[in-house]
C-alpha cells in the first residue's frame, strides 16, 4: 500500500526511538481524521466534509485493480458497489448486486437519453463490433433484434431464422417459423407467422396476413389477405385470396378468398369468386361476380343492365393464326330451325344458378346468405321486368345437331354448376351463309323466269 509522503514520514518516525513519541501523536491525528474523512495528496489536504476519503492532485490519476474478464467474473461473492477496470475489454466495471455492469462502452463515453453533442460517427455509434446482433428488450421481453441481413421488430419476430437474410419483420409474432428464407419484407401482428421455413420474395403487410404463405414471390395486402398463398400471387384487401395456389390476382375485400387450388386466375371486385376449386385461367370482374369453369370470363353481376364502350368488342380473325380453313358453313337449313323468342329473367333462378346469393366464409368453410342491398334488389327488380329478345341455347344447340353443324356459338356448360350462354355475334357467319343461299336460289329462280318470258315471247311473235 503507498501512502503519500507526509504519511510516509509520520509511519517512518515511529520506529525510531527519538520520533517515537511524536510519530505516536501523528497516528492519532490520521486516526482522528479518518473518522470524519481521510485526504491523500501533497501539501496538508483537507478532506471534504462529504467524503470519507478525498484523493487530491493536479497531476496523477488513482488506479483501481486491473485483471481480465475471466478474473473479473472469478471473484468470489463480489460486493455490491465493487469497481474494477477490465482489461480484456477496456472498460470500468462495477457489481450491482446481482451481475457486472459496465460503466460506459470501449468509445469513451456512454449515450445519454437527452442526446449527445460532438460525436464522431466513425467511431462513435450505437451497436456491436462483431458478428452479434443488437437486441432491445422491454421488461426482460426481447422486441427488437438488428443485424446487417436481417432486422427484426416485435416480440418473437424472426425467432427461428438462422441462414435466412434480408429480411424485415415489423409486429408480433412475425415469420416466426422462417428459418432459411430470404428477402421477405412483412408488416403486421403474425404476418407470416406460419409461412413455409424457406418462403422467399414475399412482400405481406396486415394483421394475419400470409400466415400460411407455402411459396415465394407473393405481394399481399390487406387483414388475413393471402392466408394460404402459394407462389406468386397479389392478393390487396381484407380476406383477399384468403386461399390459392400460384399466380392469382385478388383485388377487393373478399376477392377470391376461398379458391384453394385456383391458380392464374384474376378476381376483382368485393365478394368476386369461384365456385369451383382447382380453378385455372379464369376472370370474375364485380361486386359478388362468380366464375364458374376454367378458361372463363364474367363481368358484372345479375344486377347489370349495361356493358359498353365506344367501340364495338374485337374478335381476332388474322388468317395466319388459323388453319384446317374450310366451307362447309351450314345456312338456311340451320337458320330456319332457330326459334327467335323474347322473354324475361326468372332473377331467383338466375341469381341462385350464379351463385350470387351466397358466400363461403373461408376460414370455417361454412356457406352464408348474401343480403342483398336496397340498391341491389331494385335493380334485380328492374330487371326482371325487362322484355329481351333472342334465342333459347339448348334450342340452338339442337338445332346444330340435327343438321349435323358444330356450331361455336353455342357456349356449353363446362360442369354441373355452369350455365349456357350464346355468342350472338357468331350467329353472322350462318346468317350471312343463309343469304348466299337464297340468293343463288333468287339467281337460278331469275334465269329461269328469264327463260320463260324469252320462250314466252317467240310463242307470241308466230
Amino acid at each position: 500500500m503507498h501512502f503519500p509522503r507526509s504519511i510516509k514520514r509520520d509511519l517512518s518516525d515511529l520506529v525510531s526511538p527519538i520520533g517515537f513519541a511524536t510519530g505516536l501523536t501523528a497516528l492519532f491525528a490520521l486516526t482522528a481524521n479518518a473518522q470524519t474523512g481521510v485526504a491523500i495528496g501533497t501539501g496538508s489536504p483537507t478532506a471534504h466534509a462529504s467524503a470519507m476519503l478525498d484523493v487530491q492532485s493536479t497531476n496523477k490519476g488513482m488506479l483501481v485493480p486491473r485483471m481480465t474478464s475471466a478474473q473479473r467474473t472469478a471473484i468470489a461473492s463480489p460486493a455490491a458497489g465493487l469497481l474494477v477496470f477490465d482489461t480484456t475489454l477496456g472498460q470500468f466495471h462495477y457489481y450491482t448486486g446481482g451481475s457486472w455492469q459496465a460503466i460506459a462502452p470501449g468509445s469513451g463515453f456512454a449515450w445519454s437519453v437527452t442526446g449527445n453533442a460532438g460525436i464522431n460517427p466513425d467511431t462513435q455509434f450505437i451497436g456491436t463490433t462483431d458478428d452479434q446482433p443488437i437486441i432491445m428488450k422491454q421488461n426482460g421481453q426481447r422486441i427488437a433484434s438488428l443485424k446487417w441481413d436481417n432486422i427484426a421488430f416485435g416480440t418473437n419476430s424472426l425467432q427461428a431464422t438462422t441462414t435466412g437474410t434480408f429480411n424485415f419483420a415489423m409486429g408480433n409474432d412475425v415469420g416466426t417459423a422462417l428459418t432459411t428464407g430470404n428477402h421477405n419484407v412483412m408488416l403486421g401482428d403474425q404476418a407470416m407467422r406460419e409461412a413455409d421455413p424457406d418462403a422467399g420474395f414475399n412482400t405481406v403487410v396486415g394483421c394475419n396476413a400470409g400466415k400460411l404463405i407455402t411459396g415465394n414471390w407473393n405481394t399481399v395486402m390487406g387483414s388475413e389477405a393471402g392466408h394460404y398463398a402459394g407462389s406468386k400471387n397479389v392478393a390487396v384487401g381484407t380476406l383477399a385470396g384468403y386461399s390459392g395456389d400460384a399466380g392469382n390476382t385478388c383485388l377487393g375485400y373478399d376477392a377470391g378468398p376461398d379458391v384453394a387450388g385456383a391458380s392464374n386466375c384474376v378476381f376483382v371486385g368485393n365478394g368476386s369468386t369461384s365456385s369451383t376449386l382447382d380453378l385455372t385461367n379464369s376472370i370474375a370482374i364485380g361486386y359478388n361476380r362468380t366464375v364458374i369453369a376454367n378458361n372463363q370470363v364474367r363481368i358484372g353481376n345479375t344486377s347489370m343492365t349495361s356493358i359498353g364502350g365506344q367501340v364495338g368488342w374485337s374478335t381476332l380473325s388474322d388468317a395466319r393464326t388459323k388453319k384446317n380453313v374450310n366451307a362447309n358453313v351450314h345456312g338456311l337449313d340451320f337458320i330456319l330451325k332457330l326459334r327467335p323468342v323474347t322473354y324475361n329473367y326468372d332473377m331467383a333462378a338466375t341469381i341462385a344458378l350464379n351463385n350470387e346469393g351466397q358466400r363461403t366464409d373461408p376460414k370455417t368453410g361454412k356457406t352464408e346468405a348474401i343480403e342483398p342491398t336496397a340498391n341491389d334488389q331494385q335493380a334485380r327488380d328492374a330487371q326482371g321486368r325487362v322484355t329481351y329478345t333472342g334465342f333459347i341455347a339448348q334450342e340452338v344447340e339442337q338445332a346444330a345437331k340435327e343438321v349435323g353443324y358444330d356450331f361455336s356459338g353455342v357456349d356449353a356448360p363446362k360442369n354441373a354448376d355452369d350455365l349456357y350462354s350464346l355468342r350472338y355475334a357468331e350467329f353472322t357467319v350462318p346468317l350471312v351463309k343463309a343469304v348466299q343461299e337464297q340468293q343463288a336460289m333468287i339467281d337460278a329462280q331469275q334465269q329461269l323466269i328469264a327463260d320463260l318470258q324469252r320462250r314466252l315471247q317467240q310463242l307470241e311473235a308466230r
